[in-house]
């Protein structure tokens, strides 16, 4: 891209394929470009996403790319009217994608999903048609949870493991030794790490869960925060929090920790949802 301060960025990979390589090909005359945009690979996914899902065009990621520069060009020009005509060439189509950016979780894990990818282009809200609550308002304190159980940041493996074990459970609190919340311990977290060699019985559980205080948000109910990685964002829910709230939150989740402060008082899973619904039907 010209001029070449445009090609200055901290970014060293991308997932959207098929453009941006480090050669000019001998066809393309840059002199006739009037303004390059650089886009990044969040929003290209985002937009395509939703042409696909709003106008039923079957693009890919370098596609979605083309319209994000479209969107900038329009925010750098307030003076474009509904009477311009505005063209962006689709370059590709959907057929090598369907495996990723068209799947969700592909999404998810690799950092990319943005929660507008499910909002209608164009759409008024305030003709929204009104949903009902299927939990009719209910919050955690309908839910009757057992009191949580959790383990401190240096317990051991094998500790953990055989509390997981005798209790059936997925996940366990971690909590600092003045036990206030620190993070989240799961099964899948130990067998990975097991499996592999990389840890045994003897270890303890630091360094080998979700450290709570990485996460953006977490420093406004902690005063003790420590090097945010801003990847994922900590929610907080409480016994007052709305069964709708934790419902949405299982879209990208499966288990939420309930807490009093920065103490945790219970574990609610995608069942506990399930079993709620069943139970008031």
């Amino acid at each position: 891209a010209q001029p070449e301060n445009l090609n200055e960025t901290e970014i060293t990979s991308y997932k959207v394929e098929g453009i941006g390589y480090d050669f000019i090909p001998e066809v393309l005359d840059r002199s006739l470009v009037d303004v390059w945009y650089k886009t990044d690979d969040k929003p290209a996914f985002k937009y395509a996403r939703q042409l696909i899902s709003n106008e039923g065009v079957l693009i890919g990621g370098s596609s979605g790319s083309a319209f994000t520069a479209l969107v900038e060009y329009c925010n750098d020009h307030p003076e474009l009217s509904e009477d311009d005509v505005l063209v962006a060439i689709f370059p590709d189509s959907i057929r090598s994608y369907l495996t990723k950016f068209v799947d969700d979780e592909w999404l998810k894990t690799n950092d990319l999903w943005d929660d507008e990818i499910l909002k209608r282009v164009d759409f008024d809200e305030k003709k929204k048609p009104a949903t009902d609550d299927v939990f009719k308002g209910a919050t955690v304190k309908d839910l009757h949870l057992k009191p949580v159980v959790a383990v401190k940041d240096n317990a051991l493996v094998s500790d953990v493991i055989s509390i997981l074990r005798d209790n059936a459970f997925d996940q366990l609190p971690v909590l600092t030794q003045d036990g206030k919340l620190t993070g989240l311990v799961t099964l899948s977290q130990l067998l990975k790490k097991l499996s592999t060699g990389k840890v045994n019985n003897t270890d303890t559980i630091k360094n080998l869960y979700l450290d709570f205080r990485k996460l953006n948000n977490f420093d406004e109910v902690s005063s003790y925060n420590e090097n945010k990685s801003g990847k994922k964002k900590f929610v907080q829910f409480t016994s007052e929090s709305t069964l709708a709230e934790l419902n949405k939150f299982f879209e990208k989740n499966s288990s939420a920790v309930i807490t009093d402060g920065l103490k945790p008082v219970h574990i609610v899973t995608k069942m506990d949802l399930l079993s709620y619904l069943a139970s008031t039907a």
